[in-house]
């Protein structure tokens, strides 16, 4: 059996995570291979929603900045295409609507 090459497409994996910090919401975005050995990393600036976009959005505005604009943006810009992209943060799977591959949530702890 080949070995795996570690830019084919459908041959890698997207972990995918928000963090909350004191100067906004800042996303993080690991390509790796089957193996798990990393292929490329992004990391956005921190996002700060202004006032107009708190009631314009209001309750989806958080699954907005995860999904769509911090999510979509990180996949758009990496280089090596994921063929499933895994999150921890649930925001993120609005990112579903917008990609053309599978988006799942891990729940450390979780039921298997």
């Amino acid at each position: 059996m080949a070995a795996p090459t570690t830019t084919a497409p459908g041959n890698n994996l997207g972990f995918l995570t928000i963090l909350q910090g004191p100067t906004g919401t800042l996303g993080g975005y690991l390509v790796t291979n089957l193996w798990g050995r990393p292929l490329e990393f992004r990391l956005t600036s921190p996002v700060q929603p202004n006032r107009v976009q708190h009631i314009l959005y209001g309750d989806t505005l958080n699954n907005y900045l995860c999904g769509e604009l911090i999510g979509k943006t990180l996949v758009e810009k990496s280089a090596i295409p994921a063929t499933w992209i895994i999150t921890d943060h649930p925001a993120v799977l609005e990112l579903r609507l917008r990609v053309a591959v599978p988006v799942s949530l891990w729940v450390p702890g979780g039921p298997p």
